[in-house]
């Protein structure tokens, strides 16, 4: 009888052994899993934190205010020639495009921005070449967007701009706007003509200029566009990439040219520049490549950072005597420029303010360079030093 209880205890100590380590596998593999849930969610927290979330092909992080997202950029295998922006994420508005978000995405041909994006970040688009088109659904929405330089404007490639699938060549700025981005159209080069819609309390058009009613600037013309006598200044990059525009006549009225205001004017052969300006701001006849001369006025005293740069055709411009500086890369590739005179009156020469100018002989009224010409400011071109002018 011992014998049979002894052997039915060992019998039932095994079973009861084998139970609980069936039932610890069990407990394991729960952990294992619960483990991987775990590192899961670690990982999406630590991708959220890292402010990146994957969606549908496309990148996103939460913004700080926990109600908008932000477009990142693509995922890896977005691969997607036609980009639509999305509106909604999460049922949230996706309201930005982050810096460099698009950057060298070369195999995108066009791309949809929905009507809740309010900024594009810098150099969003630097880099994608093949853009042929920009598509939007609402005037207002993009005139409303904050662009963060010509790189994060889609259409510093594609160039055209299409408003409910047709091409905008007639712009019409609508009602409701007060205020317009520097490059919200720059590039847009199928421009022919600029009106605004009646009751805007900020903006009027006239002879397809685009112009602020409170300060009589013109803030964006055209190919067509004829500068009324009563304008005073004209804005940065008014007419910049500008197709077609050959020459355009600026009221005796206008004392400001805005930075880069006919920068990529490609098909500008001559303009003239009032008495009364007195600053020609930095590129603002930079890649004005069909420009053969220039007359510039005795009031400017400054001539900034790469004004003339890329003017391959310049051949003629004579620097007035009350010039007092000369920007750096001013003059950068003039590259059928043959003579210039520098008067004696120019204190500070930029770095390479005559670079890639390979014709160039250089006349200078002074002895020797002043301490505020940087030591290359010539760019390797030769110099006739006190040169008498006749």
């Amino acid at each position: 009888m011992n014998k049979k209880f002894l052997i039915l205890l060992i019998t039932l100590t095994m079973i009861c052994a084998l139970l609980l380590a069936v039932g610890c596998d069990n407990n394991n593999d729960g952990e294992t899993s619960s483990g991987n849930n775990s590192l899961s969610s670690g990982s999406q927290d630590n991708e959220l934190n890292s402010g990146n979330q994957d969606s549908n092909g496309f990148l996103f992080k939460l913004n700080s205010d926990n109600a908008s997202y932000t477009v990142k950029g693509l995922d890896t295998d977005n691969n997607s020639t036609q980009i639509v922006i999305p509106s909604t994420y999460q049922g949230k508005p996706v309201t930005n495009i982050d810096n460099y978000a698009f950057r060298n995405c070369s195999n995108m041909i066009s791309i949809s921005i929905s009507p809740n994006i309010l900024s594009i970040g810098s150099f969003a688009f630097d880099g994608c070449t093949a853009l042929k088109g920009v598509y939007i659904t609402d005037m207002s929405s993009w005139c409303k967007i904050n662009f963060k330089g010509s790189l994060s404007n889609p259409l510093e490639y594609a160039r055209k701009l299409y408003l409910n699938g047709e091409l905008v060549s007639n712009l019409v700025i609508p009602a409701d706007i007060t205020s317009i981005d520097y490059y919200a159209f720059y590039n847009c080069e199928d421009l022919t003509s600029i009106t605004v819609e009646p009751n805007n309390s900020v903006y009027k058009s006239q002879d397809n200029c685009l112009i602020e009613k409170q300060n009589d600037r013109l803030v964006l013309g055209c190919k067509n566009s004829i500068i009324p006598d009563y304008v005073k200044s004209i804005g940065s990059s008014a007419f910049e990439g500008c197709k077609g525009l050959t020459s355009i006549e600026i009221p005796t009225g206008v004392d400001f040219i805005g930075f880069y205001a006919f920068a990529n004017c490609a098909d500008l052969t001559s303009i003239v520049i009032p008495s009364g300006v007195e600053i020609l701001c930095d590129g603002v006849f930079k890649n004005c490549s069909s420009l053969e001369s220039i007359e510039i006025p005795s009031s400017v005293m400054e001539i900034g950072m790469s004004a003339f740069s890329g003017c391959r055709n310049l051949k003629n411009i004579e620097l007035p005597h009350g010039i007092t500086d000369i920007g750096q890369g001013a003059f950068n590739s003039c590259v059928n420029l043959t003579k210039i005179i520098i008067p004696t009156g120019v204190v500070k020469i930029g770095t390479l303010a005559f670079v890639n100018c390979p014709n160039l002989t250089i006349y200078c009224e002074l002895s020797a360079p002043l301490s505020g010409w940087e030591k290359t400011w010539n760019g390797n071109c030769p110099i006739v030093w006190e040169y008498i002018v006749d």
